[in-house]
């Protein structure tokens, strides 16, 4: 794995690892306990990897989601449990929650 600042990790064999894009990081953040600064640090670093869609979880914290909202924009997408993400060629990322079933393109 590789390390990236605040303990998120990308695997290797993603394009953070061999200089290319990253389309979606899906994960828990674990920034909790994390400054303004730290999560705007974190950000820049995703931007700087070419990270283009962020789906943040558990252990992300609200604070640290409403960042990542505010900073990714329609890119971002608030994953968690039963959240199902669809990812194909032709539909860049689909969306469903549990609650209503319908999706939404991303």
């Amino acid at each position: 794995m590789r390390e990236m600042p605040q303990g998120v990790e990308l695997p290797p064999r993603t394009g953070g690892a061999g200089g290319g894009k990253v389309y979606l990081v899906l994960d828990g953040f674990h920034l909790g306990g994390a400054s303004l600064r730290q999560v705007e640090r974190l950000i820049a670093d995703f931007r700087q990897l070419g990270v283009r869609k962020v789906a943040p979880c558990h252990c992300t914290s609200d604070r640290a989601m409403r960042i990542f909202a505010e900073k990714y924009g329609e890119d971002f997408i608030r994953g968690g449990v039963g959240c199902v993400i669809t990812i194909s060629r032709r539909t860049s990322c689909q969306l469903v929650q549990p609650s209503s079933g319908e999706g939404r393109a991303e």
